[in-house]
């Protein structure tokens, strides 16, 4: 291993454990701020742009060495409520989108 070689593999490191961090700190806080809401009836503000949390997390987890960790990079965006409720609209959306215009296509 050449000092490229280090240099690389320290960085990786350096910004996956940043990234994974601030990914599942928000993802927690997410999940603790719906936790007050159901459990407690306080209502405290979910992060205002959603899928910040479970990309962030996803990049950090996509960029450590560790090879079962890269494998399972996709769970954050199943964990991540904000994701995971920003995502399921969309895609609904989509589909009645894709439905209508097919349906025009063939009257």
């Amino acid at each position: 291993m050449n000092a490229y070689d280090v240099f690389v593999y320290l960085m990786r490191w350096i910004f996956a454990v940043a990234f994974g961090v601030i990914g599942w700190g928000i993802i927690v806080a997410n999940f603790g701020c719906v936790y007050a809401w159901v459990v407690r009836r306080e209502h405290h503000s979910m992060m205002l742009i959603p899928a910040v949390a479970g990309i962030f997390a996803l990049v950090g987890m996509a960029l450590c060495p560790v090879q079962v960790v890269r494998k399972l990079a996709w769970v954050p965006l199943v964990v991540d409520l904000g994701f995971f409720l920003t995502v399921i609209p969309v895609g609904l959306l989509m589909q009645l989108y894709v439905r209508r215009s097919r349906k025009q296509k063939q009257d």
